[in-house]
């Protein structure tokens, strides 16, 4: 008998069986290993920019924004944050950003991947892209 059921005299604990096995407790100490991914990703820097807005915040910041955009290098994970007091701005902050790559990356980001929210999907921001040669993808709902 084991030591411990020694101690608890009046307790009828039984003694464990010799061939036990608890398979809740083998599933939780396997390891889990990440898939190998199928795709290779070849993309490079500016090849695909993720972009999605945020807002209205009930309290605005110190600058009286209420919204922010951020755009994302999926190459990269390289991340800029734009902030603005409305959101209509998005079209023009997409424009600058587009212009500060050409002009310190000398390269035009090849494609933009957003939601289908309202403030993408302007007959301006369309026409900017096509202007550009940007591919507009929309992520899923």
């Amino acid at each position: 008998m084991d030591k411990s059921l020694q101690l608890y005299s009046d307790a009828n604990i039984p003694e464990r069986p010799t061939n036990y096995t608890c398979s809740p407790c083998i599933k939780s100490k396997m390891t889990w290993h990440s898939r190998i991914s199928t795709s290779k990703k070849d993309r490079k820097r500016l090849d695909l920019v993720h972009s999605d807005l945020s807002g209205p915040f009930p309290v605005p910041s110190y600058g009286n924004s209420l919204y922010y955009i951020t755009l994302i290098d999926d190459a990269t994970r390289v991340a800029w944050v734009r902030f603005m007091k409305q959101k209509s701005k998005t079209t023009k902050i997409i424009k600058d950003f587009v212009a500060g790559m050409e002009l310190q990356n000398h390269k035009t980001p090849a494609a933009f991947r957003t939601d289908n929210g309202g403030e993408y999907v302007t007959q301006d921001l369309k026409g900017f892209f096509e202007s550009k040669g940007i591919i507009h993808e929309f992520s899923p709902p």
